[in-house]
């Protein structure tokens, strides 16, 4: 079963200020958080097949306590199917699509929403992954152990919408040649501001020390995105914002000024030196995922 972490922090769902709105109008045309490309924007069904096939969608929507999300609608954003979760927190429903990594757009009764991207079939075919609130990103994977938070002005107002498990962060690191997961904003957030992603890195138990990290704007759609042979591609060609090393520790406290521009749907962090796989957690304005 795919385990997809979602952490909801109470904001408004209301839109964000006319500056940011101004300065994010280019989102609008993207999608949201492409993993492959594995940019900015989302998913969605990728690759060359064009088979379509009929599915199962199944699984949970829980609360960080364990409790259901009741009322929850997941919707398949390929094809727009959708079910609801039960007093089980459970939903299930069959749609058809390709047989390909696919995108789900999960909204409470509320009025919170996630998105969940790059969920890949089973090998019966079908789709079945947990949605289970946390505020922080850890993942596994290679040997490596990584731990993210959003600090600064964006601890607020951001939340990690998912995490992959290990068996499709493996498929996705042997498809994608890389591991890729990030924060969506769910609040107005006044801008300029600066945010910083925060965390700490192992490998096998270990620190891993003053390895150097590089913090990247950008990921709207675009000619030079579109011509870009690899996600790795396209991330190295983004606009530096800064970078550091992590400490002796391992741990990491990467600062980034949140100000979008056009061109900049969200802003990366990706560690440059030689490690098991390429690592790029995002974060992003929620005006993308009004776009859906």
């Amino acid at each position: 079963m795919e385990t997809i972490v979602i952490s909801f922090i109470e904001s408004s769902f209301l839109g964000l200020g006319s500056m940011l709105r101004k300065s994010l109008f280019i989102g609008l045309l993207a999608v949201v958080f492409c993993l492959s490309p594995l940019t900015g924007c989302g998913g969605g069904t990728t690759g060359s097949s064009s088979t379509i096939v009929t599915k199962k969608i199944s699984g949970k929507v829980l609360e960080n306590s364990g409790a259901p999300v009741v009322g929850a609608t997941v919707t398949a954003i390929a094809s727009g199917d959708s079910g609801v979760t039960d007093n089980n927190g459970q939903f299930e429903f069959t749609t058809e699509l390709t047989d390909e990594p696919q995108k789900f757009l999960v909204r409470s009764k509320d009025g919170r929403q996630a998105t969940v991207t790059q969920v890949f079939p089973g090998v019966d075919g079908d789709i079945t992954f947990t949605v289970l609130f946390d505020k922080t990103l850890n993942a596994s994977f290679k040997g490596l152990s990584l731990e993210v938070t959003l600090g600064g002005a964006c601890e607020n107002n951001f939340y990690t919408f998912y995490e992959l498990a290990q068996d499709s962060a493996e498929r996705q690191i042997e498809k994608y040649g890389a591991f890729v997961s990030g924060f969506d904003q769910l609040g107005d957030i006044r801008i300029p501001v600066e945010c910083s992603y925060q965390g700490r890195l192992l490998k096998d138990g270990e620190p891993v020390r003053y390895i150097n990290w590089e913090i990247r704007a950008g990921g709207c759609k675009s000619k030079s995105r579109a011509e870009s042979s690899s996600f790795i591609e396209e991330l190295d060609s983004r606009k530096l914002l800064s970078r550091g090393q992590t400490s002796g520790s391992g741990e990491f406290d990467a600062k980034f000024l949140f100000e979008p521009k056009p061109g900049e749907c969200n802003w990366s962090l990706s560690f440059t030196d030689d490690l098991p796989v390429k690592i790029a957690i995002l974060a992003y304005s929620k005006l993308e995922i009004e776009g859906f």
